[in-house]
């Protein structure tokens, strides 16, 4: 019998041990090669290896065409698996203006080009309503669904209009809201009151804005918090909360929460509406932005040493000192979460430099020094403008006439002249955040906007300097205020379709 052949035997163990062998290599290598293909490594017809990363490209409009360094490929709204390198990518539609751009595709990374805009060659803008002269306040919901008006002369009465109606609809359609009798403190007769917006609910229905008025000669001011959907629902804050504090903010941007800051006493407090409780949350303030219900970043003279001032960061009930700067009259300040992260930016005129952590009260706490460093710091002389971008991803800083972006994802600055002239109207501002990428500058009396690192740059529709321009929930139209085009004073209220018939 064979198996009772040790030869045999022997020859049958070796034949098994080699199967389980060559079993166990083509596993092992098998799930070595899956490891190496998602992480992007391939092997070229030349049998060279290399490490591809993975991309998706999107448009608006959708379906235009892609060119990648000037061979055509698939259209936009696709992904592609490119070796690591820097590339020109090119989209391009009829009837739309080229967006171009170098792209640089890491290996074994996803990266995202979803962001490129298309605009038209020939934009058409119409005037949906003049008025005789321009108004107190023009601003838009956090959605972009609604645009209200307050006509100067008019105190206390608004104007509502709805960006997702028909064009036809906007001004026919728009809704006439007052505030109840009494609720505004009466100024002196002959004057006007002054309306400026500090900030919406993301609720997308109340406005806070801090009224100025004059009684008897001397200047005042109050809160009021406006019901956009049910004015009779509105309050006059400063008398409902018994405060008429320097600065009033939104806590949570919820209608109902607030943060008080007294400046001569330099108080930071929490209040909510139907109470006159307040809560202290920081002595010694001098500036401060504030993110969900209990984030905080602050500058504060509390435990600062002479001449300096300590900036802290307030997560969780508990304040962590960040970095002690030279004491002077202002700073900028902000600080938002990306990607699971918290990110905090800050500068100030004396001190010349700009700085942005990561997770700064984590470093503090694993420090043994309780220590934070800056992820990014950078002289920049005289910074007068510092904000997010919509997603999070790009701090953008200005200085005079120059503008200075940082890319969180991409660890990358990018540091350019303003691309347009300033207009005078323009508050001395350069841009403010069209969305996640772009942003947007009123010049010359147009809007124009370019992408975070200066390219791109489209001219977009007239505008008058001082007014901001607005948006439809999908950027397929733009609302603004601009001079009138039949030859009388005052302003109109426009709309600009951002795509072209076929698309629209």
């Amino acid at each position: 019998m064979d198996f009772l052949d040790p030869i045999k035997r022997r020859r049958h163990t070796i034949r098994l041990f080699t199967g389980y062998f060559l079993v166990a290599f083509i596993v092992l290598f098998s799930a070595i090669m899956i490891v190496y293909y998602a992480s992007g490594y391939g092997i070229t017809r030349q049998g060279e290896v290399i490490q591809n990363g993975l991309v998706f490209v999107s448009s608006q409009p959708a379906n235009a065409e892609l060119y990648i360094d000037g061979k055509r490929r698939n259209n936009t709204n696709t992904k592609l698996a490119l070796p690591a390198g820097t590339y020109t990518f090119k989209i391009q539609k009829q009837g739309y203006q080229t967006w171009e751009k170098r792209v640089e595709i890491a290996g074994g990374e996803v990266d995202h080009v979803v962001y490129p805009l298309l605009i038209p060659n020939n934009l058409q803008t119409t005037s949906l309503t003049e008025f005789d002269s321009a108004p107190a306040l023009f601003t838009q919901s956090p959605d972009r669904k609604w645009i209200v008006m307050q006509h100067a002369g008019q105190d206390g009465a608004f104007e509502v209009y709805d960006t997702s109606r028909n064009v036809d609809q906007i001004v026919s359609e728009r809704r006439q809201i007052a505030l109840p009798s009494g609720m505004v403190t009466a100024g002196s007769q002959g004057t006007t009151a002054s309306w400026k917006l500090i900030e919406w609910s993301t609720n997308n229905r109340h406005m806070l804005l801090k009224r100025s008025f004059t009684v008897d000669g001397v200047a005042q001011y109050e809160y009021v918090l406006v019901d956009t959907q049910r004015p009779e629902g509105s309050y006059n804050l400063t008398r409902e909360l018994g405060v008429n504090p320097t600065e009033l903010t939104l806590r949570d941007k919820q209608p109902t929460n607030y943060y008080v800051f007294d400046e001569e006493a330099g108080t930071l407090k929490t209040m909510d509406l139907g109470s006159t409780d307040a809560e202290t949350v920081a002595n010694g303030v001098i500036e401060y932005k504030s993110h969900g219900r209990d984030e905080l970043l602050y500058v504060t003279q509390q435990d600062a040493p002479n001449g300096s001032a300590n900036v802290r960061v307030r997560i969780g009930g508990k304040a962590y000192t960040v970095r002690t700067l030279a004491k002077t009259p202002s700073y900028v300040l902000d600080m938002a979460r990306y990607e699971g992260k918290w990110y905090i930016t800050f500068g100030s005129v004396q001190d010349g430099r700009l700085y942005i952590y990561e997770n700064p009260v984590e470093q503090i706490v694993a420090s043994s020094e309780s220590k934070a460093s800056p992820l990014f710091a950078m002289r920049l002389e005289n910074v007068t403008d510092l904000s997010f971008s919509a997603n999070a991803q790009f701090v953008g800083a200005q200085n005079g006439t120059r503008v200075h972006v940082y890319d969180i994802k991409h660890s990358r600055g990018y540091s350019y002249n303003a691309p347009f002239a300033f207009d005078l109207g323009a508050e001395n501002r350069f841009a403010e955040w069209m969305d996640g990428h772009r942003l947007i500058q009123s010049s010359d009396g147009n809007a124009h906007l370019f992408e975070y690192d200066g390219t791109n740059r489209r001219s977009l529709m007239p505008v008058s300097g001082q007014f901001e321009v607005y948006f439809d929930r999908d950027y397929e139209n733009g609302f603004a205020l601009a001079p009138r085009t039949d030859g009388q004073a005052g302003v109109a209220l426009t709309i600009t379709p951002l795509l072209t018939e076929q698309d629209q």
